[in-house]
């Protein structure tokens, strides 16, 4: 049975209330990121590329740089010349303390089955990365996984004030440091190479080939939307959300143990954008409080994501992922260990449906009438695809494999990209970014 959005507002001032009284133990951890997949309406999950580090500070580390660990930052203008194919994108995890007492704490993320590939403050060790993959860089008896390594990370006293970086764009991750958590400072390298950091939190962010377990498909004629829970711990806290011109819509649903099939007519029920994304925001903070985050952590998350969960044009189902799912793909080493640990990832599936494909293709065909071209790139453009737009061209390219489709595919988006690019490299001037 669907839940609607009221009756989960119902416990909102419960939770708040409760998040509000709760005073953090001695010493707590707790820790929130995405997971965002891209899914066919066959409910294929894709590959797609990834801009690393496009929407960041520019004083974040990456692993492609030699001085991500040793020294020095990767700057925006390379950062935005990265990308790589992946099923997942792991986005802005963030790690947060809470201490009565000054301490210092050792700390690792394992990523097994993906790369981790930006982080804030500088490491201690990291590994496998593209710039530090000679064995000097990796400690000794280490295996070939992914891993991030803070060591001796001091937890100050929480009324300390510290000096947090700030390049001066409007980034995602900023929101996330306005929390009631301990700052943090972070020291590594010797001599030259000697650094001191700090922030309200540790950051990283990764790449992953694997499946997440929520599966979601829709019928060609897109009224029935079928969503497949594949692993074997129910899925709660689901959001499908439209967004379509201005105006969007959502449906919530208390859990899928297996599987839910919904009738779906996406056109039908849409209302304000402000009024649906207001009521979202809202009963997603109350999903995230009851999962065990603080009031004011499950705020920062929202409005972390408040743009692309709620307000990009397109087909999405956000959900809370099971906290063992959690350990098994994300494992979390600290020393000393907590007196306790939230670890709150949500999901966040994008579909492509067979209408905004089927509009695509009609376009690329347009595209190729030098006559219609301008036109083609017009209805494109306001069809705001962005970084699904490769594999979209992929899954097209399976029916209507000829040379000429392909070319006028490429060539419609690299029309498109150059006029993204032009216009990143003019927002600063212009305020816009």
């Amino acid at each position: 049975m669907n839940t609607p959005l009221a009756a989960l507002f119902l416990t909102a001032g419960f939770w708040s209330g409760l998040a509000a009284e709760t005073k953090p133990a001695d010493y707590v951890v707790h820790e929130w990121g995405t997971f965002t997949s891209l899914q066919g309406a066959d409910g294929k999950q894709m590959e797609w590329l990834s801009q690393i580090g496009a929407d960041l500070p520019n004083f974040v580390y990456h692993d492609s740089h030699p001085g991500s660990i040793g020294g020095g930052y990767l700057s925006r203008s390379m950062m935005r010349k990265s990308s790589r194919r992946a099923r997942q994108r792991m986005e802005t995890p963030v790690l947060y303390f809470y201490s009565g007492e000054p301490r210092t704490v050792d700390v690792e993320v394992k990523f097994p089955q993906g790369t981790v590939t930006e982080w804030f403050p500088r490491v201690s060790h990291a590994g496998p990365t593209m710039g530090t993959r000679n064995v000097d860089r990796i400690p000794a008896g280490r295996t070939n996984d992914s891993y991030v390594c803070w060591n001796d990370v001091e937890i100050l006293p929480r009324d300390q004030y510290v000096t947090l970086r700030n390049d001066g764009t409007q980034s995602h991750y900023y929101p996330a440091r306005v929390t009631d958590a301990n700052p943090l400072r972070v020291r590594t390298g010797i001599g030259k190479e000697r650094k001191v950091e700090h922030d309200k939190l540790l950051f990283y962010r990764g790449l992953g080939q694997f499946d997440v377990p929520l599966q979601v498909s829709l019928s060609p004629d897109e009224k029935k939307l079928r969503l497949q829970n594949t692993g074997t711990e129910k899925l709660e806290g689901l959001f499908v959300l439209v967004v379509k011109n201005g105006r969007a819509k959502v449906t919530s649903i208390c859990e899928v143990a297996k599987a839910r099939e919904l009738d779906w007519n996406p056109e039908a029920g849409l209302r304000s954008l402000s009024e649906v994304v207001a009521e979202l925001s809202s009963a997603v903070e109350t999903a995230l409080v009851s999962h065990g985050l603080y009031c004011k952590e499950a705020q920062a998350m929202v409005n972390t994501w408040r743009g692309s969960w709620f307000e990009e044009e397109g087909v999405r189902v956000l959900y809370v992922l099971p906290t063992d799912w959690t350990e098994k793909t994300l494992p979390l080493s600290l020393s000393p260990e907590p007196t306790q640990v939230v670890r709150v990832m949500v999901g966040r599936a994008e579909l492509i449906t067979p209408k905004r494909e089927w509009a695509l293709l009609q376009e690329i065909i347009r595209f190729s009438d030098p006559e219609q071209r301008n036109a083609a790139v017009n209805a494109t453009r306001k069809m705001r695809i962005g970084r699904f737009f490769p594999p979209m061209i992929e899954r097209l390219l399976g029916t209507h494999p000829t040379q000429a489709f392909r070319m006028a595919a490429q060539t419609l988006r690299a029309t498109l990209l150059a006029e993204e690019q032009s216009y990143v490299a003019l927002s600063p001037l212009l305020g816009t970014r």
